[in-house]
């Protein structure tokens, strides 16, 4: 028959996060055929993962974040084939973003705690959004850049309905 192990790993939150690990998350990924027989003596090579960093603007008027807004946000990869999301990325005081390895992967980069009056406008990762489509992460990143807004969009209109097609 065969058997998956999809991955093993473990991660630690405390009300304070603690800095983005510096060492990278090692992986092994290989295929084995089992027969009728025992197999044994398999070497697995282990591989760093991929790490995603990058920086923040801001376009609009309201006041850029402080020291604490900033520790306050996140920025995490949630995998699009449904997997716990990788440990949460930090932000510095200088808008300047970075997340521990990854395994490889798709995903869909997200960010959370932002200030009030600020929304994440986009995600940009060589011109493509990468907050609302899943991209392909297999080595390290490190020009995505983080869009904020404090402007907001609206839509105005009335709806109409034909009487001729009522029935």
């Amino acid at each position: 028959g065969t058997v998956a192990i999809s991955f093993i790993c473990t991660f630690g939150q405390t009300p304070e996060m603690p800095p983005v690990p510096v060492d990278p998350l090692l992986y092994a990924d290989q295929q084995v055929s089992v027969g009728t027989r025992n197999v044994s003596d398999i070497a697995l090579t282990l591989r760093p993962g991929a790490r995603i960093s990058g920086r923040a603007e801001f376009e609009g008027t309201a006041p850029a974040p402080t020291d604490a807004q900033w520790n306050a946000m996140r920025v995490t990869l949630d995998p699009a084939g449904g997997f716990d999301p990788a440990s949460p990325g930090r932000f510095g005081v200088d808008g300047t973003f970075r997340i521990a390895s990854s395994l490889p992967g798709r995903y869909l980069l997200r960010v959370s705690g932002l200030p009030e009056g600020w929304t994440l406008k986009r995600a940009s990762l060589q011109g493509r959004d990468i907050s609302e489509q899943a991209f392909d992460l297999t080595q390290d990143t490190g020009d995505v850049v983080l869009t904020f807004t404090d402007r907001v969009s609206t839509i105005e209109g009335a709806v109409q309905v034909d009487n001729a097609d009522q029935k």
